[in-house]
């Protein structure tokens, strides 16, 4: 949380500075404050929002899980779903898991 290579721009001297950001805590912001307008709704989907965003690698259920890849692997994704070859992305992973696992 400080400059690592301070300089003679400034005299040598250490400064603290704050963690930047990612696209993960960005996701994760913008959850929080959707999940904040939704609060006291009467949509199902808060708990599980909630819930995902506490979700540790010790949690059981769901969590929510950010591939990445280039544009092909989503078309190919959606393509795959389309041809109700599986429901949704997690369907599609779990199949990828269960055939590396044999």
């Amino acid at each position: 949380m400080h400059n690592a290579q301070p300089s003679k721009f400034n005299n040598y001297k250490v400064t603290f500075s704050k963690p930047l950001g990612c696209e993960v805590t960005k996701i994760r912001y913008s959850v929080t404050k959707a999940v904040d307008k939704i609060v006291g709704r009467s949509c199902a989907c808060v708990k599980d929002l909630e819930s995902a965003l506490d979700w540790t690698k010790k949690s059981t259920g769901m969590a929510i899980v950010i591939p990445s890849g280039d544009g092909q692997v989503i078309k190919d994704a959606d393509e795959i779903i389309q041809m109700n070859l599986a429901t949704d992305y997690a369907a599609i992973l779990q199949v990828g898991i269960d055939k590396l696992l044999e």
